[in-house]
């Protein structure tokens, strides 16, 4: 979501006291490269040309901007970067373009294995993509699962909700876990603490497309549904709707949803909660 960051099992482990970098990490910022690709194209349009110069700025001395041609390939392998982003517009970041992104990154290694680190600077609008190309780096303390219950383990504090016990919840504050009794419906619950709580973490698993997620699995439940012009609705049982509003950083993880990640036509649930 807004200045997501990258979840490591670093960042995770080290989420109890104060974040002190590894000499893993302190490695590979001194012998990070950097490589932007951006159409020349989108370098044209209004606001994401200010997307790769943040980048530069913010590694600066370790980046190199390259524009989408075919001997793109061939001038990565040469740079040998650690990390890739490619600064795209929804439009530009559908799932054909993506595949070719995730062969490329792949590619240049010359083996069936990525060298680098790598992903997609999109968003709804240039002023979304810029918010995460200039984030810092966030502390995970507490988090928002709709999803196995694991990961409150090795946090601080979050509320979960079963996708698969209708009424299940754990709810986990300075370090200590308790059941509760939960909603049948999780629904106002749930955008009651995206907007309040400020979670900087959510965990989501079950049905999902480009543009909506079904929380219930095995159970009806919530449903929230991307719009093309950013915003997320979530719709109860009885089909009240709410509108999600949630303002800080945070990650947004699907490891359980299908297609969740996807965008069509310009836009879906990962435009939407980057909006």
């Amino acid at each position: 979501a807004a200045g997501a960051s990258v979840l490591t099992s670093l960042g995770v482990q080290e989420a109890f006291g104060s974040p002190k970098k590894s000499d893993l990490e302190k490695l590979m910022e001194s012998q990070m490269r950097y490589a932007v690709v951006i159409s020349d194209e989108t370098s044209k349009l209004d606001g994401w040309a200010d997307i790769p110069n943040a980048l530069q700025k913010k590694y600066s001395g370790q980046t190199r901007t390259f524009g989408r041609d075919k001997d793109l390939t061939a001038r990565l392998r040469e740079y040998a970067p650690t990390h890739i982003a490619w600064i795209a517009t929804p439009e530009e970041a559908d799932q054909s373009s993506v595949n070719k992104f995730n062969k490329l990154s792949i590619g240049i290694s010359n083996s069936s294995f990525p060298v680098a680190i790598y992903g997609v600077v999109t968003g709804l609008t240039p002023e979304d993509a810029l918010r995460i190309a200039t984030a810092d780096n966030l502390d995970i303390r507490t988090a928002l699962l709709k999803s196995h219950d694991d990961m409150l383990a090795w946090l601080e504090s979050g509320t979960y909700f079963s996708e698969m016990v209708q009424g299940r919840k754990l709810v986990k504050r300075d370090g200590k876990m308790a059941e509760e009794k939960g909603p049948e419906d999780c629904t106002e619950e749930f955008s009651r603490i995206l907007a309040t709580e400020n979670p900087q973490l959510i965990i989501t698993s079950g049905h999902a497309d480009f543009n909506l997620w079904q929380s219930g699995y095995q159970f009806e439940d919530m449903v929230l549904k991307a719009t093309k012009n950013g915003k997320l609705i979530a719709t109860d049982t009885n089909g009240k709707e709410v509108e999600i509003s949630s303002r800080n950083p945070k990650v947004y993880y699907g490891p359980g949803n299908c297609l969740i990640g996807r965008l069509e036509d310009g836009h879906g649930m990962a435009t939407s909660w980057i909006h």
